[in-house]
């Protein structure tokens, strides 16, 4: 797998956007397409920038092998961590939905109770 496969492999596995990655860099979010569709050479100081945002070594980077990845049974202890704050995330989206959901049903009683009060 080429490099910038497995970095892009990685960043998904990381659960982070390009934008985010981009942003780290200091480079638009276009440059760093540019950088993991292989049209810009990674140059090793650009490699290893990546791999500190990703906090993988860059040996640990080049190594990897999403096959091997996904044929372990047992989650490695980044992989645990990413499941709980992907948990822990949509945890924070369901309860957010659920207030959005309590602040419209009251506002449709206020309006409700306006309309029925209303003289005619």
């Amino acid at each position: 797998m080429e490099v910038v496969k497995k970095i892009r492999k990685l960043r998904e596995l990381k659960g982070y956007s390009q934008e985010y990655i981009a942003s780290k860099m200091n480079i638009s979010q276009r440059s760093y397409s540019r950088i993991e569709k292989g049209e810009i050479n990674l140059h090793l100081s650009k490699l290893s920038q990546i791999c500190e945002i990703l906090e993988v070594s860059i040996t640990k980077a080049l190594d990897f092998d999403e096959s091997v990845l996904f044929k372990n049974s047992s989650p490695t202890e980044d992989e645990s961590k990413l499941a709980n704050k992907e948990r822990e995330l949509y945890e924070k989206q369901i309860d957010h939905l659920k207030e959005e959901v309590l602040f419209l049903r009251n506002q449709l009683k206020k309006t409700d109770a306006l309309t029925f009060n209303r003289p005619q």
